[in-house]
């Protein structure tokens, strides 16, 4: 196996607080030119705690108007009630309408969640964390909540996609996607665009980590429907956060992040996203990923690399995703501190080369939003 580094790197800060835990972007490039970075931010804890498991996430949405440069102070996207969120994906469509995807949990005091679980008429679904286990899990006994090392519980609220008429500057309307029948739906990617102005979006099921599905839209983000399984359970597989791409003639792929083995896996649909081909693994080892088409018809796929040496790495595909050259692993970077990193998003720049977002924790154990400009190699 070969590895390639990538030329004329500049990296950019798009934006630290040493205050703030801030990590897991997304990055769209606008039509008027402008880019625009999405990504969590919350308090700054010891350990640090990840978007699943704290209720004080909120999502913000960065600007840069000279080409991902310098970056203006983010905004809370849609609103500051929009709290304990999972990692956004954003993109803008054809039409013009910026689209920010989320999902949401719902968050209780321990002792309020511990009172709406043991209700004898209508009980919800209150998840606990279980410390021996690191996951949420729905209370199995009493002891449950006294093992809790958090003071709140969880539920569930949904999937939702807010539209902006104005570049993302405020946001219309926030629709919630109806994921039924599957309980819960997430992906820090964006929805993609097929031909016909059909949106895809992949999701995963994040509790249980055994199904992958597309959710449709034909009025362009309005409303959401016809779901359709990509990936079923399996106990061969653990896998989420997938990343869809639509290419041409009906092709569509969703590579996602495969939790048992680490190596991305992908399916293939030939028409629109209806049907799906059987789950295969990748070379690509490393997570979560996106894809990117580039203007010479070749496909990126771009992701953290979360062993030593730490970074961002990718891989190209000159034949519609129906394989990857592994044996030419582009390096990004690999001179990052730890295996705190990555979700690396990209987009294609005018003069052909690329922009990565991404996040990392530098020596000071300061969690941040960067950005690299690069070339592929020839």
């Amino acid at each position: 196996m070969g590895e390639v580094r990538v030329k004329d790197r500049q990296d950019v800060t798009i934006y630290r607080d040493e205050f703030a835990y801030a990590s897991h972007p997304t990055v769209a490039k606008l039509h008027s030119g402008d880019y625009l970075v999405a990504f969590n931010e919350s308090l700054v804890r010891q350990p640090f705690i990840h978007p699943p498991s704290d209720p004080r996430y909120v999502n913000l949405v960065s600007r840069s108007r000279d080409g991902g440069f310098t970056w203006e102070t983010p905004r809370v996207a849609p609103g500051y009630e929009w709290t304990g969120v999972e990692c956004p994906g954003i993109t803008q469509i054809s039409s013009g309408e910026v689209l920010l995807n989320q999902w949401q949990f719902k968050w209780y005091p321990l002792e309020a969640g511990r009172k709406l679980a043991a209700r004898t008429s209508d009980p919800e679904e209150i998840l606990v964390f279980d410390p021996a286990r690191r996951q949420w899990r729905p209370f199995a006994e009493d002891v449950d909540w006294e093992r809790s090392p958090f003071p709140w519980a969880r539920g569930d609220s949904g999937c939702f996609v807010s539209v902006s008429r104005d570049d993302g500057a405020t946001w219309d309307t926030t629709v919630k996607v109806d994921i039924s029948p599957h309980r819960r739906g997430y992906s820090p990617r964006p929805p993609t665009e097929l031909e016909d102005g059909t949106l895809l979006l992949s999701l995963g099921g994040h509790d249980a980590y055994r199904v992958i599905y597309v959710v449709r839209s034909t009025d362009r983000g309005k409303s959401w429907g016809r779901q359709v399984a990509v990936a079923a359970s399996s106990p061969e597989f653990s896998f989420c956060e997938p990343s869809i791409l639509a290419l041409t003639d009906g092709k569509v792929i969703v590579v996602w992040r495969e939790n048992s083995q680490g190596r991305l896996c992908q399916s293939d649909s030939y028409d629109g996203g209806r049907t799906w081909t059987a789950i295969r693994r990748t070379e690509m080892w490393g997570y979560p990923c996106h894809l990117v088409r580039l203007t010479d018809g070749r496909i990126l796929c771009i992701y953290g690399y979360r062993r030593p040496p730490y970074g961002i790495r990718a891989c190209l595909s000159v034949d519609q995703g129906e394989t990857w050259d592994h044996a030419h692993e582009l390096i990004i970077r690999d001179d990052m501190k730890n295996s705190n990193l990555g979700y690396p998003t990209a987009i294609e720049e005018d003069d052909g080369a690329i922009f990565a977002a991404y996040y990392g924790e530098n020596a000071e154990g300061v969690t941040y939003v960067m950005g690299s400009h690069f070339r592929l190699p020839d």
